[in-house]
Protein backbone atom coordinates (compact mmCIF):
# COMPACT_ATOMS: atom_id res chain seq x y z
CA UNK A 1 0.00 0.00 0.00
CA UNK A 2 2.67 2.18 1.08
CA UNK A 3 4.63 1.88 -2.41
CA UNK A 4 1.61 2.15 -4.36
CA UNK A 5 0.74 5.82 -2.59
CA UNK A 6 4.61 7.38 -3.09
CA UNK A 7 4.25 5.83 -7.21
CA UNK A 8 0.97 7.75 -6.81
CA UNK A 9 3.14 10.72 -5.16
CA UNK A 10 5.88 10.25 -7.88
CA UNK A 11 3.06 10.29 -10.43
CA UNK A 12 1.51 13.38 -9.23
CA UNK A 13 4.70 15.66 -9.25
CA UNK A 14 6.31 14.57 -12.22
CA UNK A 15 4.52 15.00 -14.90
CA UNK A 16 4.00 18.60 -13.34
CA UNK A 17 7.27 19.87 -12.62
CA UNK A 18 8.71 18.02 -15.64
CA UNK A 19 5.92 20.45 -18.16
CA UNK A 20 6.39 23.29 -15.46
CA UNK A 21 10.05 23.25 -16.23
CA UNK A 22 9.46 23.28 -20.24
CA UNK A 23 6.86 25.50 -20.82
CA UNK A 24 7.49 29.12 -20.01
CA UNK A 25 4.55 31.33 -21.90
CA UNK A 26 4.26 34.68 -22.27
CA UNK A 27 1.73 35.02 -19.04
CA UNK A 28 4.25 33.90 -16.39
CA UNK A 29 6.83 35.85 -17.08
CA UNK A 30 4.65 38.55 -16.77
CA UNK A 31 3.31 37.04 -13.68
CA UNK A 32 6.86 36.96 -12.10
CA UNK A 33 7.54 40.53 -12.71
CA UNK A 34 4.36 41.79 -10.94
CA UNK A 35 5.63 38.64 -8.29
CA UNK A 36 8.95 40.89 -7.93
CA UNK A 37 7.44 44.42 -8.24
CA UNK A 38 5.71 44.28 -5.24
CA UNK A 39 9.23 44.16 -3.38
CA UNK A 40 10.35 47.17 -6.07
CA UNK A 41 7.50 49.51 -4.69
CA UNK A 42 7.73 48.53 -1.24
CA UNK A 43 11.08 49.14 -0.51
CA UNK A 44 11.55 52.23 -2.96
CA UNK A 45 8.34 53.80 -0.97
CA UNK A 46 6.10 54.02 -3.49
CA UNK A 47 4.26 50.76 -2.79
CA UNK A 48 0.83 52.46 -3.58
CA UNK A 49 2.29 53.51 -7.27
CA UNK A 50 2.86 49.37 -7.73
CA UNK A 51 0.40 49.53 -10.71
CA UNK A 52 2.77 52.33 -12.27
CA UNK A 53 5.98 50.78 -11.43
CA UNK A 54 4.81 47.78 -13.54
CA UNK A 55 3.77 49.92 -16.50
CA UNK A 56 7.27 51.09 -16.90
CA UNK A 57 8.21 46.87 -16.55
CA UNK A 58 6.12 47.17 -19.64
CA UNK A 59 7.56 49.96 -21.58
CA UNK A 60 11.18 48.33 -20.67
CA UNK A 61 9.78 44.65 -22.21
CA UNK A 62 10.04 42.72 -19.13
CA UNK A 63 6.00 42.38 -18.91
CA UNK A 64 3.39 41.75 -22.18
CA UNK A 65 0.45 43.68 -20.47
CA UNK A 66 -0.16 45.85 -17.51
CA UNK A 67 -0.62 44.33 -13.51
CA UNK A 68 -4.17 43.99 -13.83
CA UNK A 69 -4.49 41.54 -10.54
CA UNK A 70 -6.09 42.94 -7.28
CA UNK A 71 -3.45 43.47 -4.80
CA UNK A 72 -3.74 40.59 -2.55
CA UNK A 73 -3.33 38.44 -5.41
CA UNK A 74 0.04 40.59 -6.64
CA UNK A 75 1.51 39.95 -2.97
CA UNK A 76 0.55 36.16 -2.72
CA UNK A 77 2.59 35.98 -6.12
CA UNK A 78 4.99 38.31 -4.82
CA UNK A 79 6.12 36.35 -1.08
CA UNK A 80 7.45 33.36 -3.69
CA UNK A 81 9.13 35.93 -5.82
CA UNK A 82 10.89 37.87 -3.16
CA UNK A 83 14.55 35.62 -3.64
CA UNK A 84 14.45 36.64 -7.50
CA UNK A 85 14.37 40.81 -6.17
CA UNK A 86 16.83 40.24 -3.73
CA UNK A 87 19.28 38.51 -6.63
CA UNK A 88 18.24 41.14 -8.93
CA UNK A 89 19.18 43.99 -6.63
CA UNK A 90 22.84 42.02 -6.16
CA UNK A 91 23.51 41.55 -9.68
CA UNK A 92 22.04 44.65 -10.93
CA UNK A 93 20.72 43.04 -13.89
CA UNK A 94 17.08 41.47 -15.26
CA UNK A 95 16.79 38.34 -13.20
CA UNK A 96 14.71 37.13 -15.75
CA UNK A 97 17.49 36.68 -18.54
CA UNK A 98 18.79 33.75 -16.07
CA UNK A 99 17.08 29.92 -16.83
CA UNK A 100 17.17 28.87 -13.27
CA UNK A 101 15.18 32.43 -11.97
CA UNK A 102 12.63 31.25 -14.59
CA UNK A 103 12.14 27.62 -12.84
CA UNK A 104 11.96 29.30 -9.61
CA UNK A 105 9.62 31.89 -10.88
CA UNK A 106 7.08 29.34 -12.13
CA UNK A 107 7.65 27.22 -9.75
CA UNK A 108 4.42 28.23 -7.28
CA UNK A 109 1.68 27.19 -9.18
CA UNK A 110 2.81 23.78 -9.17
CA UNK A 111 3.16 24.25 -5.14
CA UNK A 112 -0.05 25.52 -5.21
CA UNK A 113 -2.14 22.91 -7.00
CA UNK A 114 -0.43 20.12 -5.35
CA UNK A 115 -0.96 21.68 -1.64
CA UNK A 116 -4.70 22.09 -2.92
CA UNK A 117 -4.73 18.57 -2.99
CA UNK A 118 -4.18 17.89 -0.17
CA UNK A 119 -7.04 20.54 0.55
CA UNK A 120 -9.34 18.67 -1.52
CA UNK A 121 -8.16 14.98 0.65
CA UNK A 122 -9.06 16.65 4.11
CA UNK A 123 -12.17 17.67 1.95
CA UNK A 124 -13.35 14.14 1.35
CA UNK A 125 -12.41 12.76 4.60
CA UNK A 126 -14.60 15.46 6.23
CA UNK A 127 -18.06 14.32 3.90
CA UNK A 128 -17.72 10.47 4.97
CA UNK A 129 -15.28 9.34 2.07
CA UNK A 130 -13.20 6.53 2.59
CA UNK A 131 -9.08 6.84 2.30
CA UNK A 132 -9.31 4.77 -0.73
CA UNK A 133 -12.25 7.31 -2.24
CA UNK A 134 -10.49 10.34 -0.83
CA UNK A 135 -6.77 9.16 -2.54
CA UNK A 136 -8.42 8.75 -5.94
CA UNK A 137 -9.86 11.71 -5.81
CA UNK A 138 -6.41 13.65 -5.34
CA UNK A 139 -5.19 11.73 -7.98
CA UNK A 140 -7.93 12.53 -10.60
CA UNK A 141 -7.23 16.01 -9.52
CA UNK A 142 -3.48 16.31 -9.59
CA UNK A 143 -2.80 14.28 -12.74
CA UNK A 144 -6.07 15.71 -14.60
CA UNK A 145 -5.66 17.82 -17.79
CA UNK A 146 -6.49 20.64 -16.23
CA UNK A 147 -4.26 20.84 -13.81
CA UNK A 148 -1.39 20.03 -15.77
CA UNK A 149 -2.54 23.07 -18.20
CA UNK A 150 -2.90 25.70 -15.38
CA UNK A 151 0.16 24.84 -13.18
CA UNK A 152 2.82 23.52 -16.10
CA UNK A 153 1.95 24.73 -19.60
CA UNK A 154 0.39 27.86 -18.95
CA UNK A 155 1.78 28.37 -15.51
CA UNK A 156 -1.30 30.76 -14.33
CA UNK A 157 -2.06 32.45 -10.79
CA UNK A 158 -5.51 30.42 -10.73
CA UNK A 159 -3.78 27.99 -8.96
CA UNK A 160 -3.45 30.45 -5.98
CA UNK A 161 -7.36 31.31 -6.19
CA UNK A 162 -8.47 27.62 -5.84
CA UNK A 163 -6.31 27.05 -3.07
CA UNK A 164 -7.84 29.39 -0.82
CA UNK A 165 -11.54 28.21 -2.61
CA UNK A 166 -10.67 24.90 -1.07
CA UNK A 167 -9.82 26.08 1.99
CA UNK A 168 -12.99 28.14 2.66
CA UNK A 169 -14.67 24.91 1.58
CA UNK A 170 -12.84 22.99 3.97
CA UNK A 171 -14.11 25.59 6.65
CA UNK A 172 -17.78 25.74 4.84
CA UNK A 173 -18.14 22.40 5.67
CA UNK A 174 -16.70 22.13 8.86
CA UNK A 175 -19.13 24.77 10.31
CA UNK A 176 -16.84 27.10 10.74
CA UNK A 177 -18.20 30.52 9.90
CA UNK A 178 -15.43 33.32 10.79
CA UNK A 179 -12.30 31.19 8.98
CA UNK A 180 -15.25 30.01 5.82
CA UNK A 181 -15.44 34.10 4.98
CA UNK A 182 -11.62 34.88 5.88
CA UNK A 183 -10.87 32.69 2.95
CA UNK A 184 -13.31 33.18 0.86
CA UNK A 185 -12.80 36.70 1.03
CA UNK A 186 -9.24 36.24 0.10
CA UNK A 187 -9.97 33.92 -2.81
CA UNK A 188 -12.43 36.27 -4.54
CA UNK A 189 -9.32 38.90 -4.09
CA UNK A 190 -7.57 36.55 -6.02
CA UNK A 191 -10.53 36.13 -8.76
CA UNK A 192 -14.07 36.75 -8.81
CA UNK A 193 -14.74 32.97 -9.89
CA UNK A 194 -15.17 32.43 -5.91
CA UNK A 195 -18.21 34.64 -5.93
CA UNK A 196 -19.99 32.37 -8.47
CA UNK A 197 -18.90 29.30 -6.30
CA UNK A 198 -19.88 30.58 -3.08
CA UNK A 199 -23.10 32.90 -3.19
CA UNK A 200 -25.33 30.01 -4.35
CA UNK A 201 -24.05 28.45 -1.16
CA UNK A 202 -24.62 31.43 0.78
CA UNK A 203 -28.50 31.67 -0.61
CA UNK A 204 -28.75 27.46 0.48
CA UNK A 205 -26.99 27.89 3.70
CA UNK A 206 -28.53 31.01 5.19
CA UNK A 207 -32.35 32.22 4.37
CA UNK A 208 -31.55 35.47 6.70
CA UNK A 209 -31.24 38.62 4.18
CA UNK A 210 -28.83 40.03 5.97
CA UNK A 211 -26.83 37.81 6.67
CA UNK A 212 -26.63 36.79 3.12
CA UNK A 213 -26.03 40.43 2.12
CA UNK A 214 -22.91 40.87 5.08
CA UNK A 215 -21.62 37.39 3.62
CA UNK A 216 -21.73 38.14 -0.32
CA UNK A 217 -20.76 41.87 -0.27
CA UNK A 218 -17.96 41.48 2.59
CA UNK A 219 -14.96 40.33 -0.30
CA UNK A 220 -16.59 43.34 -2.72
CA UNK A 221 -16.25 46.05 0.22
CA UNK A 222 -12.90 44.06 1.19
CA UNK A 223 -11.59 44.85 -2.51
CA UNK A 224 -13.28 48.62 -2.33
CA UNK A 225 -11.08 49.27 0.47
CA UNK A 226 -7.75 48.02 -0.47
CA UNK A 227 -8.00 49.12 -4.08
CA UNK A 228 -9.05 52.76 -3.00
CA UNK A 229 -5.68 54.35 -1.67
CA UNK A 230 -4.26 52.98 -4.93
CA UNK A 231 -6.70 54.75 -6.80
CA UNK A 232 -6.37 58.06 -4.83
CA UNK A 233 -2.54 58.00 -4.71
CA UNK A 234 -2.08 56.46 -8.23
CA UNK A 235 -5.23 56.92 -10.60
CA UNK A 236 -3.31 56.71 -14.13
CA UNK A 237 -1.44 53.37 -13.38
CA UNK A 238 -4.60 51.56 -11.30
CA UNK A 239 -6.72 53.27 -14.72
CA UNK A 240 -4.52 50.51 -16.68
CA UNK A 241 -6.25 47.35 -14.88
CA UNK A 242 -9.59 48.80 -16.70
CA UNK A 243 -9.13 47.64 -19.96
CA UNK A 244 -8.87 43.74 -18.82
CA UNK A 245 -11.55 44.27 -16.22
CA UNK A 246 -14.08 46.00 -19.37
CA UNK A 247 -12.88 43.20 -21.56
CA UNK A 248 -13.37 40.50 -19.23
CA UNK A 249 -16.78 42.32 -18.88
CA UNK A 250 -17.62 42.07 -22.18
CA UNK A 251 -16.48 38.43 -23.15
CA UNK A 252 -19.18 37.22 -20.13
CA UNK A 253 -22.42 39.51 -21.35
CA UNK A 254 -21.77 38.69 -25.23
CA UNK A 255 -23.52 35.69 -25.79
CA UNK A 256 -27.55 37.04 -25.21
CA UNK A 257 -31.04 36.06 -25.97
CA UNK A 258 -33.68 38.11 -26.61
CA UNK A 259 -36.59 37.94 -24.32
CA UNK A 260 -39.78 40.59 -24.02
CA UNK A 261 -37.97 42.45 -26.75
CA UNK A 262 -34.71 42.94 -25.04
CA UNK A 263 -31.20 41.43 -24.70
CA UNK A 264 -30.33 39.65 -21.92
CA UNK A 265 -27.17 38.03 -20.91
CA UNK A 266 -27.10 34.70 -20.53
CA UNK A 267 -24.77 34.04 -17.90
CA UNK A 268 -26.93 36.63 -16.11
CA UNK A 269 -30.33 34.16 -16.67
CA UNK A 270 -28.65 31.39 -15.82
CA UNK A 271 -26.53 32.35 -12.62
CA UNK A 272 -30.06 34.14 -11.52
CA UNK A 273 -31.94 30.85 -11.76
CA UNK A 274 -29.55 28.57 -9.91
CA UNK A 275 -29.21 31.46 -6.95
CA UNK A 276 -33.29 31.49 -6.62
CA UNK A 277 -33.18 27.75 -6.90
CA UNK A 278 -30.97 27.71 -3.87
CA UNK A 279 -32.78 30.09 -1.94
CA UNK A 280 -35.62 28.22 -2.08
CA UNK A 281 -34.54 25.03 -1.45
CA UNK A 282 -34.67 24.01 1.79
CA UNK A 283 -31.15 23.56 3.81
CA UNK A 284 -30.01 20.37 3.99
CA UNK A 285 -29.77 18.39 6.79
CA UNK A 286 -26.23 18.21 8.28
CA UNK A 287 -24.84 14.58 6.73
CA UNK A 288 -25.78 16.06 3.51
CA UNK A 289 -24.19 19.67 3.61
CA UNK A 290 -20.97 18.93 2.47
CA UNK A 291 -21.91 17.19 -0.62
CA UNK A 292 -24.50 20.20 -1.50
CA UNK A 293 -22.14 22.99 -0.91
CA UNK A 294 -19.95 20.84 -3.61
CA UNK A 295 -22.50 20.07 -6.03
CA UNK A 296 -24.19 23.76 -6.06
CA UNK A 297 -20.29 25.23 -6.30
CA UNK A 298 -19.86 23.20 -9.32
CA UNK A 299 -23.30 23.44 -10.37
CA UNK A 300 -22.95 27.26 -10.54
CA UNK A 301 -19.42 27.34 -11.98
CA UNK A 302 -19.57 24.76 -14.47
CA UNK A 303 -22.88 26.49 -15.93
CA UNK A 304 -21.47 30.04 -16.12
CA UNK A 305 -18.19 29.14 -17.54
CA UNK A 306 -20.41 27.38 -20.14
CA UNK A 307 -22.09 30.37 -21.21
CA UNK A 308 -19.14 32.51 -22.68
CA UNK A 309 -15.65 31.59 -24.00
CA UNK A 310 -13.25 29.59 -21.61
CA UNK A 311 -9.18 29.54 -21.25
CA UNK A 312 -8.08 26.09 -21.13
CA UNK A 313 -6.50 27.43 -17.35
CA UNK A 314 -10.61 28.58 -15.80
CA UNK A 315 -11.10 24.94 -15.77
CA UNK A 316 -9.07 24.50 -13.22
CA UNK A 317 -12.34 25.78 -11.09
CA UNK A 318 -14.22 22.63 -11.90
CA UNK A 319 -11.86 20.47 -11.11
CA UNK A 320 -11.78 19.51 -7.54
CA UNK A 321 -15.66 19.38 -7.30
CA UNK A 322 -15.90 17.20 -10.02
CA UNK A 323 -12.89 14.79 -9.25
CA UNK A 324 -14.43 14.67 -5.54
CA UNK A 325 -18.36 14.47 -6.33
CA UNK A 326 -17.46 11.48 -8.68
CA UNK A 327 -16.28 8.79 -6.14
CA UNK A 328 -19.33 9.43 -4.10
CA UNK A 329 -21.48 6.96 -5.84
CA UNK A 330 -20.01 3.22 -6.07
CA UNK A 331 -22.92 2.18 -8.72
CA UNK A 332 -20.78 2.13 -12.03
CA UNK A 333 -18.17 3.91 -10.70
CA UNK A 334 -15.98 2.17 -13.55
CA UNK A 335 -17.75 3.44 -16.36
CA UNK A 336 -18.35 7.55 -14.40
CA UNK A 337 -14.55 7.38 -14.51
CA UNK A 338 -14.14 6.40 -18.27
CA UNK A 339 -16.56 9.27 -19.52
CA UNK A 340 -15.04 11.59 -17.53
CA UNK A 341 -11.59 10.97 -18.98
CA UNK A 342 -13.29 10.92 -22.35
CA UNK A 343 -14.78 14.27 -22.00
CA UNK A 344 -11.77 16.08 -20.47
CA UNK A 345 -9.31 14.58 -22.56
CA UNK A 346 -11.70 15.79 -25.62
CA UNK A 347 -12.17 19.06 -24.09
CA UNK A 348 -8.27 19.27 -23.90
CA UNK A 349 -8.20 18.47 -27.94
CA UNK A 350 -10.48 21.18 -28.69
CA UNK A 351 -8.22 23.62 -26.32
CA UNK A 352 -5.25 22.57 -27.60
CA UNK A 353 -6.24 23.30 -31.16
CA UNK A 354 -8.62 26.87 -30.67
CA UNK A 355 -5.83 28.13 -27.76
CA UNK A 356 -2.84 25.80 -29.52
CA UNK A 357 -0.61 29.09 -29.10
CA UNK A 358 -1.18 28.19 -25.06
CA UNK A 359 0.35 25.04 -26.04
CA UNK A 360 2.87 25.80 -28.36
CA UNK A 361 6.85 25.31 -28.90
CA UNK A 362 7.03 29.47 -29.26
CA UNK A 363 7.22 29.38 -25.30
CA UNK A 364 10.13 26.62 -24.25
CA UNK A 365 12.25 27.07 -21.26
CA UNK A 366 14.43 24.88 -22.98
CA UNK A 367 15.20 27.64 -25.60
CA UNK A 368 17.59 28.64 -23.52
CA UNK A 369 19.25 25.58 -23.36
CA UNK A 370 18.54 24.28 -26.33
CA UNK A 371 17.13 26.93 -29.27
CA UNK A 372 14.32 26.05 -31.32
CA UNK A 373 14.24 24.85 -34.86
CA UNK A 374 11.96 28.22 -36.56
CA UNK A 375 11.28 25.60 -39.51
CA UNK A 376 9.78 23.07 -37.38
CA UNK A 377 8.16 25.28 -34.89
CA UNK A 378 5.95 27.02 -38.04
CA UNK A 379 5.68 23.43 -39.64
CA UNK A 380 3.58 22.15 -35.94
CA UNK A 381 1.48 26.00 -35.95
CA UNK A 382 0.51 25.25 -39.64
CA UNK A 383 -1.45 22.32 -38.90
CA UNK A 384 -3.40 23.62 -35.75
CA UNK A 385 -4.33 26.78 -39.00
CA UNK A 386 -5.48 24.21 -40.97
CA UNK A 387 -7.45 22.33 -38.18
CA UNK A 388 -8.78 25.61 -37.41
CA UNK A 389 -9.85 26.52 -41.00
CA UNK A 390 -13.28 26.81 -41.92
CA UNK A 391 -13.23 22.98 -43.69
CA UNK A 392 -12.61 21.53 -40.36
CA UNK A 393 -14.20 23.39 -37.77
CA UNK A 394 -17.23 21.70 -37.38
CA UNK A 395 -14.90 18.65 -36.89
CA UNK A 396 -12.99 19.88 -34.22
CA UNK A 397 -16.04 21.73 -31.69
CA UNK A 398 -17.33 18.00 -31.49
CA UNK A 399 -14.80 18.01 -28.70
CA UNK A 400 -16.17 21.02 -26.79
CA UNK A 401 -19.67 19.30 -27.67
CA UNK A 402 -18.41 15.77 -26.00
CA UNK A 403 -17.55 17.65 -23.02
CA UNK A 404 -21.02 19.73 -22.46
CA UNK A 405 -23.17 16.81 -23.20
CA UNK A 406 -21.19 15.03 -20.56
CA UNK A 407 -21.54 18.03 -17.82
CA UNK A 408 -24.91 17.53 -18.37
CA UNK A 409 -25.68 14.41 -17.64
CA UNK A 410 -22.90 14.54 -14.45
CA UNK A 411 -25.00 17.32 -13.14
CA UNK A 412 -28.39 15.38 -13.75
CA UNK A 413 -26.68 12.15 -12.38
CA UNK A 414 -25.26 13.55 -9.41
CA UNK A 415 -28.09 15.68 -8.32
CA UNK A 416 -27.82 15.21 -4.21
CA UNK A 417 -30.51 13.84 -3.19
CA UNK A 418 -30.26 10.79 -5.90
CA UNK A 419 -26.13 10.42 -4.39
CA UNK A 420 -25.79 8.18 -1.16
CA UNK A 421 -22.50 7.87 0.70
CA UNK A 422 -20.05 5.64 -1.15
CA UNK A 423 -19.54 3.63 2.38
CA UNK A 424 -23.41 3.23 2.91
CA UNK A 425 -23.44 1.60 -0.95
CA UNK A 426 -21.08 -1.19 -0.25
CA UNK A 427 -23.41 -2.97 2.52
CA UNK A 428 -24.83 -4.89 -0.27
CA UNK A 429 -22.54 -8.43 0.09
CA UNK A 430 -22.15 -8.70 -4.20
CA UNK A 431 -20.12 -5.18 -4.17
CA UNK A 432 -18.40 -5.95 -0.84
CA UNK A 433 -17.31 -9.26 -3.49
CA UNK A 434 -16.09 -7.21 -6.95
CA UNK A 435 -14.79 -4.26 -4.85
CA UNK A 436 -11.52 -5.05 -5.12
CA UNK A 437 -11.69 -6.11 -8.63
CA UNK A 438 -13.04 -3.00 -9.60
CA UNK A 439 -10.93 -0.91 -7.95
CA UNK A 440 -7.73 -2.31 -9.58
CA UNK A 441 -9.30 -1.40 -12.88
CA UNK A 442 -10.44 2.18 -11.75
CA UNK A 443 -6.65 2.66 -10.69
CA UNK A 444 -5.53 1.50 -13.90
CA UNK A 445 -7.95 3.80 -15.59
CA UNK A 446 -7.14 6.82 -13.61
CA UNK A 447 -3.44 5.99 -14.81
CA UNK A 448 -4.25 5.40 -18.37
CA UNK A 449 -6.04 8.67 -17.73
CA UNK A 450 -2.98 10.85 -16.63
CA UNK A 451 -0.80 9.64 -19.08
CA UNK A 452 -3.07 10.31 -21.97
CA UNK A 453 -3.54 14.24 -20.76
CA UNK A 454 0.36 14.27 -20.55
CA UNK A 455 0.78 13.10 -23.71
CA UNK A 456 -1.87 15.49 -24.75
CA UNK A 457 -0.68 18.71 -23.13
CA UNK A 458 2.87 18.00 -24.30
CA UNK A 459 2.00 16.66 -27.62
CA UNK A 460 2.94 20.04 -29.65
CA UNK A 461 6.59 19.27 -27.91
CA UNK A 462 7.16 15.34 -29.06
CA UNK A 463 6.18 16.29 -32.42
CA UNK A 464 8.63 18.82 -32.22
CA UNK A 465 11.46 16.86 -31.44
CA UNK A 466 10.32 14.00 -33.79
CA UNK A 467 11.01 16.46 -36.45
CA UNK A 468 14.21 17.39 -34.91
CA UNK A 469 15.52 13.64 -35.22
CA UNK A 470 14.00 13.24 -38.02
CA UNK A 471 15.87 16.34 -39.79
Amino acid sequence: MKKAIDKSKIMVLVPLVLTGITFYYCDINSNIRQGINVWEALFSGQFFHYYSINLKSLENGEMIHPANYDMVMNILMGIWQLPLYILEKILNTNIQNYTLAKIWGELYPIIAIVYSGKILRKIALEISMSNEQAENAVFMFLTGTYALTVAGVIGQADTIGIMFILLAMENLIKDNQRRFLFFFIIAAQCKFFALFIFIPIILLREKNLFKIALQTFAPLLVSFLIDLPFKMIDPLGTASKKTRLHAMLYDMTENRISLMGVDISVIFIVFSVICLFAYLHNKPEKPDLGKWYLYLGLCSILSTLVCYRDYPYWLIYVSPFISILIFLKRENLLRRVLLETIASLSLTVGFLIFFHGSYAVNYLLLQQIYPADIINVEKINSVYDIIMTENYCNAWTLTYGIFIAWAIGFLISYFPDRVENGENELIDKEKNENHETDSKQIHLLLWLRAIGGYVICNISLFIYFALKMKG
